[in-house]
Order: structure tokens, then C-alpha cells, then sequence
């Protein structure tokens, strides 16, 4: 015959003893962790007397603190591994207390380490002026700060889930376990604890019924089923159920409260030390703004330059495919010479011929003016824009303040070269010659001002043709080379490129640069006979240099005309000069008026005034 039995008790002691045993083998008193053995390294490493310098002592702190993070999130992985559990006899609470209580210590002590590590780069920035250390230094400092930030989030999340599965557990436990009856009556009245008579009146075992809980109840209905023994021998062998499933349900309850009450309080404090944490790292990303900033900054200005460098290569493979002779050697270009060129059998008519292209030399020159020019000004541009066919015409600038504006005009027009005129006080022409975008750049004091319909010449030239350009042997001059970077900056300026599409193909005018008596002497004269007989045509005029700038239109000045007079100067001297001749003349009348009122009138004695007295 088989006998059901209540074993729950057994199972239960089996339990416990089982979970002690393993408590046994984890150190609970162990205060010493990978994060102290740490910090007492990083001591001895940063000891006073250690020659270590400071950039290497950030170097080990911060290897330091990057293995400590490694060793938190394996336990962080342990801890989740075990709150995921959701067993109810196999409960991990001691060890989950445990290592939550160890991540917790170990996340406060990272978070002050990592403070001090900053204040440790702050030093270093300060006493070292290194730029590049400090970004790495700022770098790192960020990076660890954002595994600190994400491994405490990690955390939270955890301890959440562990809270839930608490009350699952609870929620399964209160399932599965006895509880007491209602007070409007029995819950089931086929396991309703027996009576006893004690004096002849019946009291019931407890004030409180309890319900046996689903496995107990299925094993007493087989108990019942299969018991042949008297119920009072049964009563005696066995051991009241409901007695004993009062006694361990309390213990049970006892014992889980103990344990919940704890994890809510270990929550709760782990929350506090977390929202510390998150405002001390919101402090210094709020520090480190800045930084960050100029270093988003940084990356996209190389966005640009990148873009752009990627812009240049594809243009210079462009023009390697489509000039796939200057690839070649000399010897290959050499053979390729000595072959004999093959012409296509057949061609259409309606196949245009390719052109070579000769304009190898793609310089252009802007010709432009600020506002307040004279009518002079403007017409000697307009003469020299005719002259030039390789120029540019652009409107009239407000550049007074910020002369380097005109290079990222240029830059727009695709010129190279700029001579712009401008105007001072409606009376003063000054010319500058520029070299865009690097320089160098020249100004001019322009005088002696002659436009070709001022002059009226006889000579004439053809619109467009190109010059040629005559200088005379003082700007070959050693001992002045001023001269000779001027005489370079002329020729690229006004010269003519080779095979300019707007070029006549005649060559019938001369441009002349003469220098004397501390000018230069522009004239331009026609090409009458072949045996090279001279007209001027005009226009004309005279440059007195006044500097030389290293940059476009800025820069350092490399030479400085010493001759040189403001017109200002000059007129304020004529109108000095013309003050002191109006006060002379002032000094003499007073002068005149004074010796006139000294001299004394002397009457003169008749002989015969008195004969018709």
C-alpha cells in the first residue's frame, strides 16, 4: 500500500542548509576589492617623491580606472545574470545583496576617482600649454565619464528588474501557499481543519482558519484516498497540516519581508547615489561645453577641407584623362613622335574636327574701382579695360576699411591679377596691383593723368591685339629690386596671355614703363611701319610707388618709398604758404599806418604872406 506523506518541511530545512552552506563560501566580510587595491596602486604610483611626470600619472590613472569599470561590469553581468532568475526555490537574495552592495561601493569610489582625474587634467592644462595632450586628456576624461554614465543606467535598470521579479515571486509565492480564510465563510469546506472536544464544548485549532495550500491539499486528498488504517492511528502518526503550514507560512512571510525591506532600502539608497552621480557628470559636461564645441568646430571645418581637397583630385584626374600624353615618359613620347600618325578611313561630315587647345596660360586680371573716383579715374580704367582683353570688369566697392574683400571677388571671377583704382577726398588716384590670392601687391600714387580722348593722337590700334611690353634697363637694376619685383608684377598684370580667344591675332602697339626722376612713366604708342616707326595713342600717366606688400592687399611691407609726401602734406603746405603772403601783407599795412600817424607836418614860411597885413 503506498502512504502519501507531507515533505514540504523536509524540503524546506534541505533548502536552507543548502543556502547557508553556499553563504558559507562567499566572504561577507570582505572589504578589500579591486577597486581599493586599485587606489592603493594608483598611491603608491603617485607618491610625492616618484619622478613620474604629470602626464604620465594621468596616463596610469586612467588605466587604472578603465580596468576598475572592466571589473564593475562583470559584476554588473553577474548581478543580471541573477535578477533575472525567477525561481522560487532557488533564491540568490544573499548574493544579490552582496554584489549590489559592492557595485554600489565601487561606482561612488569611480566617480570621485574620475573627479580627481579631472582636476588632475585641469592642472595639467594649466601649468602646460599643450594643446593637443589637453584634447586627449579632455577625450579620455569623456569617454570614461560616458561608461561611468552608461554602466550606472545598466545598474538602475537592473535593480528595477530585480524589484519586479520580487513581486512576481511574491505574486507566485501567495499562489502557491496557504492563506486565510475570508470572514464571510470557508473557502472550501472539504479541507476545513478538524474540531476538537476539550471539555465537551468545541473549539477550533486556530482563531484564524488557514486554507491549505493546492500541492497540500491534492496530496491529503490522496492520503485519504488510499489510507485503510484507522483515522486515529492516522492522527497519531501524522502531524496536524494545518498546524504545520501555519508554522512555515510565518516563518516563510517573516523571512521574506525581512529580505524585501532590505532590497527596498538598498533601491532606494542606490537611487539617491545615482541621481549624485548624474548631476555630478551633468556638472562636467557642462564644463567641458566649450571644448566640445571648438572640437565639433574643428571636425567640420575638415569636412570642408576634405571636400574640397576631394573636389581637386577629381579635377586633376579629369585633366589626366583627358591629357593622357603628359602621363607618359619622354622616351614613350618620343616613339609616339616617330610613329606615323594613321588617319580614320572614313569620316561624316556631320563629326566636328577636334580643336587643340592652345590657351595654356588662363590668367585673368579684374579691373575694378571704388566709389568716389573722379571722372579721370574712371575713364583711364575704361581705357585700360579696352587695352586688355584678358580683363574683367567689376562693379565699383565700398572697400575702404577692408581692401582684402577684393580677393574673394577675384576668387569669384577666376582672376588672378587685380588693379583697382581708388579714390581718396574726390582729388587723390591711387592704383594697386595685386597678385591674388598670396600676394605681393603694389601702391601707386597716380599723377599726371591723360586719357586717349583727352589727347586725341593720330595714331590708332586695333581693339584687343596684344602688346608689347618695353621696360627700360633701370628695372634690371641689382641695386634696386624693388624695381624688378615690380617690373614681374607688370608683366603678368598687363601682358597678354598667348592665344586668348579675345585675342586679335596682330601684334601692332607698344606699352612703355620708363622710370624717372622716382616715377614710372606709363605711355602706349602704335606700331606705324614695319621698320618700327612709333605714334602714341595714349593714355598716359605716371606711378609714384609708395609700398610693397608681402600679402593681397595686406601683409608686412617689404619696401617703403622714403621720397614719398602725402598729397594732403603738400596741399596743406600751399595753403600755409598762402596764409603767410596774406599776413605779410597785413603786417605791412599796419606798419605803413603807424609810420604815417610818427611823421610831423612842418608848415613852410611865406616871405610875402604878410604884405597885405
Amino acid at each position: 500500500m503506498n502512504f502519501g506523506a507531507d515533505r514540504t518541511g523536509d524540503f524546506l530545512r534541505l533548502v536552507n542548509s543548502l543556502r547557508s552552506s553556499s553563504n558559507d563560501h562567499i566572504p561577507r566580510g570582505e572589504n578589500v576589492s579591486l577597486l581599493k587595491s586599485s587606489s592603493d596602486e594608483l598611491a603608491s604610483h603617485s607618491h610625492p617623491n616618484s619622478s613620474i611626470s604629470k602626464s604620465s600619472q594621468f596616463a596610469q590613472m586612467a588605466a587604472l580606472i578603465s580596468s576598475d569599470l572592466a571589473v564593475t561590469c562583470s559584476r554588473l553581468e553577474s548581478l543580471s545574470t541573477l535578477a533575472r532568475q525567477r525561481t522560487l526555490f532557488d533564491d540568490h537574495s544573499a548574493e544579490v545583496q552582496h554584489i549590489t552592495l559592492l557595485i554600489r561601493e565601487d561606482i561612488a569610489n569611480l566617480n570621485h576617482r574620475i573627479a580627481d582625474l579631472s582636476n588632475l587634467s585641469k592642472a595639467n592644462s594649466n601649468s602646460y600649454n599643450h594643446q593637443q595632450s589637453a584634447r586627449h586628456n579632455s577625450s579620455i576624461l569623456m569617454s570614461l565619464q560616458s561608461r561611468l554614465a552608461g554602466m550606472s543606467e545598466r545598474f538602475k535598470r537592473v535593480l528595477e528588474q530585480r524589484s519586479k521579479t520580487l513581486r512576481d515571486q511574491a505574486a507566485r509565492k501567495n499562489a502557491f501557499s496557504a492563506q486565510q480564510k475570508p470572514s464571510n465563510g470557508v473557502v472550501n469546506m472539504a479541507f476545513e481543519p478538524p474540531e476538537r472536544i476539550d471539555g465537551g464544548t468545541k473549539t477550533s485549532v486556530s482563531a484564524a482558519t488557514i486554507v491549505p495550500s493546492i500541492l497540500l491539499q491534492d496530496e491529503q486528498k490522496a492520503r485519504q484516498e488510499n489510507s485503510v488504517e484507522p483515522s486515529g492511528t492516522a492522527n497519531l502518526l501524522l502531524p496536524d497540516p494545518s498546524q504545520t503550514q501555519l508554522m512555515m507560512y510565518q516563518d516563510q512571510t517573516d523571512a521574506y519581508l525581512t529580505a524585501r525591506h532590505d532590497t527596498v532600502r538598498t533601491i532606494e539608497h542606490t537611487i539617491v547615489e545615482l541621481g549624485e552621480i548624474f548631476q555630478q557628470l551633468a556638472t562636467m559636461v557642462h564644463e567641458q561645453e566649450e571644448r566640445v564645441e571648438r572640437i565639433d568646430a574643428n571636425v567640420e571645418q575638415s569636412l570642408v577641407s576634405i571636400d574640397s581637397g576631394h573636389a581637386e583630385l577629381v579635377k586633376y584626374l579629369r585633366s589626366v584623362s583627358s591629357n593622357p600624353s603628359e602621363n607618359l615618359s619622354k622616351a614613350e613620347k618620343l616613339q609616339q613622335t616617330k610613329r606615323p600618325k594613321i588617319l580614320p578611313a572614313i569620316r561624316k561630315s556631320d563629326i566636328k574636327p577636334t580643336k587643340k587647345k592652345q590657351w595654356t596660360n588662363r590668367e585673368r586680371t579684374l579691373v575694378l574701382c571704388s566709389r568716389g573716383v573722379s571722372f579721370l579715374g574712371r575713364h583711364i580704367m575704361k581705357d585700360l579695360i579696352t587695352m586688355m582683353p584678358h580683363s574683367k570688369s567689376e562693379t565699383k566697392m565700398d572697400a575702404k576699411h577692408d581692401l582684402p574683400l577684393i580677393n574673394e571677388v577675384a576668387d569669384i571671377r577666376n582672376a588672378s591679377k587685380v588693379v583697382f583704382f581708388e579714390g581718396r577726398k574726390k582729388h587723390d588716384l591711387y592704383l594697386w596691383l595685386s597678385c591674388v590670392p598670396a600676394g605681393p601687391s603694389a601702391k601707386f600714387l597716380v599723377e599726371n593723368i591723360s586719357t586717349t580722348s583727352e589727347l586725341k593722337m593720330t595714331g590708332n590700334a586695333l581693339r584687343y591685339s596684344r602688346p608689347i611690353l618695353s621696360f627700360d634697363k633701370n628695372f634690371d637694376d641689382v641695386e634696386s629690386p624693388h624695381l624688378q619685383l615690380l617690373k614681374e608684377i607688370m608683366i603678368s598684370t598687363f601682358g597678354t596671355p598667348n592665344f586668348h580667344p579675345k585675342m586679335q591675332p596682330y601684334t601692332d602697339k607698344v606699352i612703355s614703363f620708363n622710370y624717372f626722376n622716382g616715377r614710372i612713366w606709363f605711355r602706349v604708342y602704335q606700331i606705324v611701319e614695319e621698320s618700327g616707326a612709333l605714334s602714341e595713342i595714349g593714355p598716359r600717366f605716371s606711378l609714384l610707388p609708395m609700398k610693397i606688400f608681402l600679402g593681397s592687399f595686406n601683409g608686412a611691407v617689404i619696401w617703403e618709398n622714403p621720397n614719398y609726401v602725402s598729397p594732403n602734406k603738400i596741399r596743406q603746405a600751399l595753403g600755409m604758404k598762402k596764409d603767410v603772403k596774406y599776413m605779410d601783407r597785413v603786417e605791412a599795412k599796419k606798419g605803413k599806418k603807424k609810420r604815417k600817424t610818427k611823421q610831423t607836418v612842418l608848415h613852410e614860411v611865406d616871405p610875402i604872406d604878410d604884405i597885405f597885413d
